[in-house]
């Protein structure tokens, strides 16, 4: 136990260290990062089996962070949340605060050198990272991009890498990394977990073997370590053996408000898990799409992307149940919903409402666009649901607007967008 740690920090959590048990810091090191003098063992007698922390309440025994209230420092975690909620843009946000000294919100940053090991989305890397710059003018861009920054990236052209203590790869990354960027190391981001692992990830043994390799970065760069993982479909437990999530120092949460009627461009933000520190404290997050200026795709079109617009306290649980709908609530704007569609569809002339009549609707008037979402082995419910949302986005039905005869305002009505949808 006191191997891992310098003498003074030994000192001043147990009390005075034995003489025996002290050592040169960084001598005995062996490349797993263990103690390689055979004698060590033997400076514990009876007398020191069992030590006593010392009365003293120092600045080094409160809870360090990296991003106050929201990343521990020097810790392993993972952050979690269910397909296309936006964990690679909530940690290269989180990245460039880090990177260029910047608050994240109001909560102050350690600012150091961030490494940031991804293996999907990296085409959108650099869209991200500009519009971030754009809209913090205070920031350096210099640090989030070029050859001085303080946010790296992983050469595309490195095979993604294995996250194990015992993997040459693996090891390499580490090595180069503290030798590169030292002290200023701050945090290693893994994007996403389960491309970075191998083997069953509902094994024990899985979990177990990806933990101490993210734990061997941690201990030897001296910084937090970040995972990305994804949650079993439609729901908020992660994928895999619960030894992920038992075994970490951390674990961050982002909550899909979609199915609670939510547009795609929020979520919640939960610290499920803290060692230190109060833990299940909710923020909700907005996300808003910009142009980027001067940049554009191959067709012509303005390069865009995504950058979070607010961050804001709810609370605890219990302040998150009172804003969060109820499964009566949903479930009746959800019915309004799929009324409002079957009305849609008869005035069509299709009067049987089910999966199969939204099918043979949509091959006849969107072909191109039909496919993938008929492949989806979902309700008929949720289909039809996602059916018109996906109408309402692309401009292919709109709502009507009108009132009643007291004035009152009506917006039950559905019309289709000319030339898009025959009326």
């Amino acid at each position: 136990m006191v191997s891992a740690q310098t003498n003074e920090e030994a000192s001043r959590i147990f009390g005075e260290v034995h003489d025996m048990m002290k050592k040169p810091h960084g001598e005995g090191e062996v490349e797993d990062g263990g103690i390689s003098n055979p004698s060590l063992s033997d400076c514990i007698t009876d007398g020191n089996l069992f030590v006593s922390l010392s009365p003293e309440w120092t600045e080094e025994d409160k809870a360090a962070w990296l991003v106050d209230g929201i990343l521990p420092m020097k810790e392993n975690g993972i952050l979690h949340s269910t397909h296309g909620v936006g964990k690679t843009f909530f940690l290269l946000d989180l990245s460039c605060c880090i990177a260029t000294g910047i608050p994240f919100f109001g909560h102050s940053v350690e600012q150091g050198v961030v490494a940031f090991i991804g293996a999907e989305g990296k085409r959108s890397f650099k869209k991200r990272l500009k519009l971030w710059c754009l809209n913090h003018s205070e920031a350096d861009e210099k640090l989030v991009l070029g050859n001085n920054a303080n946010l790296v990236f992983l050469n595309p052209e490195v095979p993604d890498p294995l996250v194990r203590k015992d993997l040459p790869q693996w090891n390499r990354i580490i090595r180069v990394l503290k030798e590169k960027y030292g002290e200023r190391m701050r945090a290693v981001f893994i994007d996403t977990l389960s491309t970075h692992n191998d083997g069953d990830e509902n094994s024990e043994k899985t979990a177990k073997d990806y933990l101490l390799g993210a734990k061997k970065a941690m201990i030897e760069l001296e910084c937090t370590v970040c995972s990305a993982h994804h949650n079993v479909k439609n729901a908020t437990e992660m994928r895999g053996s619960s030894g992920f999530g038992g075994n970490v120092d951390f674990l961050l949460e982002l909550r899909d408000l979609r199915k609670f009627g939510e547009t795609e461009s929020s979520c919640v933000f939960r610290t499920e898990k803290f060692k230190d520190a109060e833990a299940n404290l909710y923020w909700f997050c907005r996300f808003k799409t910009e142009k980027i200026p001067e940049c554009f795709e191959r067709n012509g079109n303005p390069a865009t992307s995504k950058v979070i617009t607010s961050f804001d306290f709810i609370g605890g649980e219990e302040d998150y149940s009172k804003i969060r709908p109820s499964d009566a609530e949903r479930a009746k704007k959800k019915e309004e919903i799929l009324s409002l569609l079957r009305r849609f569809l008869s005035e069509r002339g299709i009067p049987e409402f089910n999966t199969y009549a939204l099918r043979d609707f949509l091959k006849k008037e969107r072909p191109e666009c039909s496919d993938g979402w008929i492949r989806q082995q979902i309700s008929i419910g949720d289909t039809s649901h996602g059916y018109l949302k996906k109408w309402m986005d692309n401009g292919w039905v709109h709502r009507i607007d009108r009132v009643d005869e007291n004035g009152d305002a009506l917006h039950d009505i559905f019309a289709a967008s000319p030339d898009i949808i025959p009326n």
